[in-house]
């Protein structure tokens, strides 16, 4: 459509040019005049408005002969004054001399397509693109100060990682690898996983991934894949793992209690898809929901009253889309938050319970409602938080010591539907010691949280933590600590995503350092997942210089040390304050900076 486009405007442009000239339009003495002075058709054109083709045309029918490309290039370089560079001098300049097209066009003061034309026809050989080898030495080394260098190969020296090293510094890691190689520094191994024959069962006997088994190290499955080829293992067929459906089980859920098909996938612990196509195969139908059987009063005053779906649907005996179908048919008002429930308590109760030291997240647990119904209620009514010095404890402290004599505070904490904070605030209120020791595991008192439900929910469900310790009734530090014993994937930053979890006893174990200090002090190695008290049935005892080694020089936690050693937590930090050792502040510690980041 252009070109077309183009050859009309021509051809109209040829028209006018000819109709001018017919008419005596053109100025054609002046155009023989200009361009027997030299001119160009092109610049001729520009003068009186029209394409070069035209004053070509017109030129050739008042007789003048036209010049030749190459005649017009020399009368123009003799009118400009410029030199044309002869074969010798492209030569030298281009080959001997290293110059560029560009930098030769600069030097003759000519085009640089001039130039590489020039040098085709001369049979001058061009040279690959790219920078001059000297000129990129220069460059990298204007780029790369000495100071730089001594600081990379001084820090990957230090024991940082290529990566590390690169961030720390604010260069790129090809940078840190390019100046590591031209000094001659060898680089370290790069890789995560120990031998293979400390894993190779959990492969071929095990049954596990190898997503899972790289998880446990910090490693992509790629790895393990390349060690399981070079160890000669075969690989398994990639097959999905899916959980037994049985017919029984979909019609159980899906008739029977007229769960959906999202929630039969879900109460199962398999895929929708999977659910879908069992009922299609079965055949199984379910009888319409029949909204006008209910007691329309009965529902309309609970409604009206701020029942949840919920409580509606547990109520009635009804799935929450039943419910909802239910709301529809009996034409009432849609709320807009009908899942949330008031704090149903009075102003004087919630008044005794600020007053006692109790949380937001205390009373909302306590009566099961958000915390922002607790908070806006507490605005509300104008009550303020005490000092710290005059929060009422619910327990006397006679009653709060003989507990704490048989009872944990978490278990404490969990009695009267409070935090382990709240507990503490107690015991500094009396001015009980909660760092003393507290009564043993083995005592009756220890929780056991079952493995399958901490995974279910933690893995599958995405809770965090203290959800989990929310929802079983314990804190979430011991639900960590749990998470860690039994060898489950624990995210990273607490809520992060499942793909950076790592499962902690593995990668203190494939930690060489910390290996070297169990073996001497004669620790036994005990990888395998359960609570303490099974892993270390009989304990070694917590000598000084094996809680110094860790603690101090690899930097690891109290939690770390209580995994490794059998040990509980208190009393790692019980040995630390009778020997006068300083705990640091809770936060990363160095062990997990190190691996980690």
């Amino acid at each position: 459509m252009r070109q077309w486009a183009q050859r009309a405007a021509a051809k109209i442009s040829w028209m006018k040019a000819g109709s001018r000239a017919a008419a005596g339009g053109l100025p054609i003495a002046e155009m023989k005049r200009w361009y027997l002075a030299g001119d160009s058709n092109q610049t001729i054109g520009q003068r009186v408005s029209l394409h070069q083709g035209t004053v070509r045309r017109v030129l050739i029918e008042a007789g003048v002969t036209m010049r030749t490309r190459p005649e017009q290039v020399a009368l123009n370089d003799a009118r400009t004054g410029v030199r044309v560079p002869s074969r010798d001098e492209l030569v030298a300049g281009y080959i001997e001399e290293g110059l560029t097209s560009a930098e030769l066009a600069v030097r003759f003061g000519i085009s640089e397509t001039r130039i590489q034309s020039m040098l085709v026809r001369h049979g001058v050989e061009r040279r690959r693109g790219g920078i001059r080898a000297a000129r990129a030495e220069a460059e990298r080394a204007a780029r790369r100060p000495p100071q730089l260098i001594e600081e990379i190969v001084s820090l990957y020296g230090s024991g940082l990682s290529r990566k590390a090293t690169a961030a720390r510094v604010g260069v790129h890691r090809v940078v840190v690898d390019d100046v590591l190689r031209r000094a001659g520094v060898e680089f370290r191994d790069r890789r995560k996983l120990p031998p293979l024959n400390e894993w190779v069962d959990r492969y071929v006997d095990g049954g596990e991934t190898t997503a899972e088994i790289a998880a446990t190290y910090a490693a992509s499955p790629e790895a393990v894949l390349r060690a399981l080829k070079l160890g000669g293992i075969e690989r398994r067929r990639a097959t999905a793992r899916m959980p037994p459906l049985s017919d029984a089980d979909v019609v159980a859920c899906y008739v029977d209690e007229r769960l959906s098909i999202g929630a039969t996938a879900k109460r199962l612990g398999v895929s929708r898809p999977r659910v879908r196509a069992a009922v299609g195969r079965l055949g199984v139908l379910r009888t319409a929901f029949d909204p006008s059987t209910l007691d329309r009063k009965r529902f309309v005053r609970r409604y009206d009253a701020g029942a949840t779906i919920a409580e509606l649907g547990q109520e009635f005996e009804l799935t929450e889309h039943e419910v909802g179908v239910a709301i529809r048919y009996l034409e009432l008002p849609r709320r807009l938050q009908v899942t949330h429930r008031p704090l149903q308590i009075s102003d004087r109760q919630l008044a005794a319970l600020v007053a006692a030291g109790h949380s937001d997240t205390d009373i909302a647990t306590r009566y099961r409602v958000a915390v922002w119904a607790v908070v806006r209620r507490r605005r509300r009514s104008r009550l303020l938080r005490p000092p710290p010095n005059k929060v009422r404890p619910p327990l006397t402290r006679a009653q709060l010591k003989r507990q704490l004599a048989a009872r944990t505070r978490a278990d404490i904490a969990t009695a009267h539907n409070v935090g382990l904070a709240t507990v503490t605030r107690w015991c500094a209120h009396y001015g009980l010691d909660v760092v003393g020791p507290r009564p043993p595991s083995g005592g009756g008192h220890a929780v056991e949280l079952d493995p399958t439900e901490l995974r279910r929910l933690y893995v599958d469900e995405q809770w965090s933590a203290r959800q989990i310790g929310d929802h079983l009734g314990v804190d979430g530090a011991i639900v960590t600590f749990a998470l860690h014993s039994h060898r489950i994937p624990v995210r990273r930053g607490g809520n992060g995503a499942q793909a950076d979890a790592v499962v902690l006893l593995d990668t203190l174990y494939a930690d060489p350092a910390v290996i070297a200090v169990l073996e001497r002090h004669r620790i036994p190695l005990r990888r395998r997942a359960g609570r303490l008290s099974r892993r270390f049935p009989r304990p070694a005892p917590l000598e000084l210089g094996l809680v110094d080694d860790l603690y101090r020089d690899l930097g690891l936690t109290t939690t770390h040390i209580s995994l490794l050693t059998g040990h509980s937590a208190t009393n790692v930090c019980e040995v630390l304050r009778r020997h006068g050792i300083s705990t640091r502040p809770s936060n990363r510690s160095p062990w997990y900076e190190r691996t980690f980041l």
